[in-house]
């Protein structure tokens, strides 16, 4: 029928719609201080050009940390020393593609890691395709007793 609406929308010249599409994130957002004291401790143990550059396992982690990480420690809550564990953690699984670690459980309940009391002593991670380098900031995990990479890339 010619008087039925029409399925294509126009729009005037110069028109748009502006959308807010930000997904709220799960994660509790950080203040400002928080983050500068994450960064701090952190900046302890990795160079600033690959702390800041988001493509390097270490800006990625960094990311995540402040942004994703549903566990989200603080050095204010948890100490530096546990801040600094998470993160040499994501950055050895992001540097050699490793097994996937959940952003909802502490890093001693990821796969291939041991600890004793919240402190990572043991890395067993064989056959999981591991490629890559390892990244110099796990000679910062002071208590690790085994490092076990066999059967891998």
């Amino acid at each position: 029928p010619s008087g039925a609406p029409s399925a294509e929308l126009t729009f005037p010249p110069n028109f748009y719609v502006e959308l807010n599409t930000d997904v709220p994130s799960t994660a509790p957002s950080l203040d400002p201080d928080t983050v500068a004291a994450i960064d701090q401790a952190l900046l302890k143990m990795t160079d600033p050009k690959d702390y800041y550059n988001q493509t390097s396992p270490q800006g990625s982690c960094r990311n995540w940390m402040l942004t994703e990480d549903l566990v989200q420690p603080t050095v204010d809550e948890e100490g530096e020393a546990a801040v600094q564990q998470r993160y040499i953690l994501c950055v050895f699984f992001t540097a050699t593609n490793g097994p996937y670690f959940d952003a909802a459980f502490h890093e001693c309940d990821w796969d291939g890691v041991s600890c004793d009391a919240g402190i990572t002593v043991v890395l067993y991670i064989n056959a999981s395709n591991l490629t890559g380098t390892i990244p110099s900031e796990l000679g910062y995990l002071s208590q690790l007793q085994l490092l076990s990479l066999r059967e891998n890339d």
